[in-house]
């Protein structure tokens, strides 16, 4: 229940869908992860708005490798949400409806390098990581409409280096670098 009535459907379904794969390479592993997510029409009592669509998709691929020098672990991947709520479609039509579209987006990359050594543990890389989003709020009667983030983007590239060793029994010394440039 809420001030103005009862939503029709305060309760939820949702379908997980996920499938992952491992092939075994010399010194090392790909492995490929897929993913679904649908979970439309969730009603929200205590919230203004109910979830009418919510999907996201993902899909991410690694490599694990071992070489004389060094391990290597690099990955790609992809998320993507895309969500509506409104105050309509689970409830008594009310005098202003209004509906809450939202998209985002992530790509990524990465790679690590790590190796040991008799001066200790060294390990450095880099990632990027690039994000989009878009939201807004409509009054779908009118078509007043009120940006939340209309296509922004963000892109963040980090770059580090590492550096562990054991100093004394239970003791570890670490030193790290990191720089992250980002771009909005």
């Amino acid at each position: 229940h809420f001030p103005g009535g009862r939503i029709r459907d305060s309760s939820y379904e949702s379908m997980d869908h996920s499938m992952r794969l491992r092939r075994a390479i010399e010194r090392g592993a790909v492995d490929l992860d897929l993913g679904w997510f649908d979970g439309d029409f969730a009603g929200t009592p205590a919230l203004p708005m109910d979830i009418v669509k919510d999907e996201a998709q993902r899909a991410n691929l690694a490599l694990r490798r071992s070489f004389s020098f060094a391990d290597l672990e690099a990955r790609v991947y992809r998320h993507a949400i895309d969500h509506r709520m409104d105050n309509f479609s689970l409830r008594p039509p009310g005098m202003m409806r209004m509906e809450s579209p939202a998209g985002t987006e992530d790509i990524g990359a990465s790679a690590q390098l790590e190796t040991t050594r008799p001066s200790g543990l060294w390990r450095g890389g880099w990632e990027v990581l690039a994000n989009t989003h878009d939201a807004h709020q409509v009054n779908v009667i009118s078509g007043a409409r009120q940006d939340t983030f209309r296509g922004t983007s963000r892109i963040r590239l980090g770059l580090y280096a590492e550096w562990e060793k054991e100093v004394a029994t239970g003791w570890t010394l670490g030193l790290g670098v990191r720089s992250d440039t980002v771009w909005m």
